[in-house]
């Protein structure tokens, strides 16, 4: 009689590797990586808003800080517990000066990338302009590590009390590895956010990676109470979902998203924040 050649321990394994597989090549196609749960549920239309993960979307967006700020974030893994996205940044305010320094790191053990931002941004008045140097490192098993670097550079402007105004790039050098695996992705974003009031606010942006076709985003931010926002957004290239909600107590604030994925589902994210 016929015999299964797999046995259950070998099903599961090899469902781990496409789910693995899968990941990675959501990830590194989309060159995403943890951008901080309150822009992710606002479709990461974050070049105009403000907010210690600008550390992430556009530097510029530090200079509305008034504290020192330190912050984790994570998006759990798929399936397997070693596909998690986990970041932690550190945003310092001086007078009309603000330094930051971010690191991030996803992957599994035989294959992982790794970044480390130090970023300097300057207000003059109702300009902001930020510069960020990235150092990125890039490990596969069997193969080593391969090294590089890549900077990026941000704008904010008001136009008025309400309307803010951004544009970021990074990578405009098109730095990269010695490597057909993976890359470091270029990537121009432009974009304004809009406050009707102090419970709502709109954000938008039109973003370029690399090879990637133009994508336009926008989400929105609604106080329902003094320590509860509700967060959703859009984006049509392809056509994705997000949503999500923050919680704002005293120094401390909770953040968490849910981003829809065609080939992975629904994906969760969150961080949190700690105002010293």
């Amino acid at each position: 009689m016929y015999k299964n050649r797999f046995n259950r321990s070998e099903i599961g394994l090899v469902m781990k590797s496409i789910t693995i597989i899968l990941t990675l090549f959501a990830l590194i196609a989309k060159a995403q990586m943890h951008t901080g749960a309150r822009f992710s549920s606002m479709a990461y239309a974050a070049v105009a808003l403000q907010d210690v993960w600008s550390i992430q979307q556009n530097q510029a967006g530090l200079c509305d800080l008034k504290k020192p700020v330190f912050s984790l974030g994570s998006t759990p893994g798929f399936g397997d517990h070693e596909l998690k996205i986990q970041s932690a940044i550190v945003a310092l305010p001086y007078r009309s000066h603000f330094f930051g320094l971010g690191f991030q790191r996803y992957g599994i053990v035989e294959y992982n990338e790794q970044k480390m931002g130090v970023t300097y941004a300057r207000r003059f008045n109702t300009l902001s302009a930020a510069i960020n140097v990235n150092y990125h490192q890039l490990y596969i098993q069997n193969y080593g590590s391969a090294r590089s670097f890549s900077i990026e550079a941000g704008l904010q402007y008001w136009a008025s009390p309400n309307l803010c105004l951004g544009v970021h790039v990074a990578n405009p050098n098109q730095s990269t590895y010695n490597s057909s695996v993976a890359y470091i992705p270029r990537r121009v974003q432009i974009g304004a956010s809009y406050r009707f009031s102090d419970q709502l606010m709109l954000a938008t942006s039109i973003n370029k990676i690399s090879n990637n076709p133009v994508d336009i985003g926008a989400g929105l931010e609604y106080g329902l109470i003094g320590w509860l926002f509700l967060r959703g957004g859009v984006s049509v290239k392809p056509l994705k979902q997000y949503v999500g909600f923050g919680i704002h107590y005293g120094q401390f604030r909770f953040d968490v998203a849910t981003v829809s994925h065609a080939t992975l589902g629904y994906l969760p994210q969150l961080a949190f924040s700690y105002e010293l």
